[in-house]
């Protein structure tokens, strides 16, 4: 699977497993199955170097400074769950505080969207 779609499985269910009620804990205990083996899926894509130099591949490569130990593969889940969603929370605010900012200040939107058609101009394959 590639990384984008794997990113976009993830975040669907990162957000599932966020809106669970009580007494589904069975659906839980699945989803974070699933999602902790994207996660090993891409642990082991990032150590064969198939997705480049990454945040991902920065946590594998570290080592504590008190030990010298690499992360725990348990950490590293614990610590991509937790990227995910604040990463997720994020951007999802910032699209909406920019969405309504710009609905406010027309001028600021023909700007960007001026901006947005000479940039995808230059790229070849790519619509203005």
């Amino acid at each position: 699977m590639d990384p984008v779609t794997m990113l976009q499985c993830t975040r669907h269910t990162m957000a599932v497993l966020l809106h669970l009620q009580a007494g589904q804990e069975r659906l839980y205990n699945q989803l974070k199955v699933q999602l902790q083996g994207m996660v090993e899926q891409l642990v082991e894509e990032t150590r064969r170097g198939e997705l480049g130099d990454t945040l991902l591949s920065s946590l594998i490569s570290e080592r504590s400074p008190a030990t010298g130990l690499y992360v725990r593969q348990s950490l590293l889940f614990s610590h991509f769950a937790t990227l995910l969603v604040a990463g997720h929370e994020t951007t999802a605010n910032t699209m909406g505080f920019l969405m309504y900012h710009l609905s406010q200040n027309p001028q600021w939107e023909q700007r960007l969207r001026a901006e947005i058609r000479v940039s995808a101009s230059q790229r070849p394959g790519q619509r203005p």
